[in-house]
């Protein structure tokens, strides 16, 4: 609520990774639903098993795509087999899957990633555009 008080326009809520034991598709599944309808700012999933030690299953990806305040997942595990499944499976909702590095940024467009959050952005902005660019333009052979 304090972010969107102070003017985001959505919220990028990592998985939780205490009492990982824990934390079944179930849990998490009742975790973000819990965040998403007390947000008053759609919620983007972000599942960033490097730091967190917490893959956001995909099925659980799946069933949270349907809630109307979850729009959408940053996956940072770099999995391409995984991302294309979760595309395909929150094909049919309003759901938007970002790549969450570069070095997976082109493999994650090819499977129907709308874009990415990435960090080497801070340095190569330019050339970062210019892969969206020519991913947009269907032109993946010069990307």
């Amino acid at each position: 609520r304090s972010m969107a008080r102070a003017g985001a326009d959505a919220v990028l809520v990592v998985t939780p990774c205490y009492y990982r034991g824990r934390m079944s598709s179930a849990a998490l599944i009742h975790h973000y639903t819990k965040v998403a309808e007390s947000s008053p700012v759609p919620v983007v999933l972000y599942s960033v098993p490097g730091n967190t030690g917490l893959d956001l299953p995909v099925d659980a990806v799946a069933a949270l795509s349907q809630h109307p305040n979850i729009i959408g997942l940053k996956d940072s595990g770099g999995d391409i087999t995984r991302i294309s499944l979760i595309i395909h499976k929150t094909r049919n909702q309003d759901f938007q899957v970002l790549s969450g590095s570069a070095g997976f940024l082109l493999a994650g467009y090819s499977v129907g990633a709308v874009g990415g959050v990435c960090a080497l952005a801070n340095i190569l902005g330019a050339q970062l555009c210019e892969l969206e660019r020519l991913c947009l333009a269907e032109q993946i052979g010069r990307a």
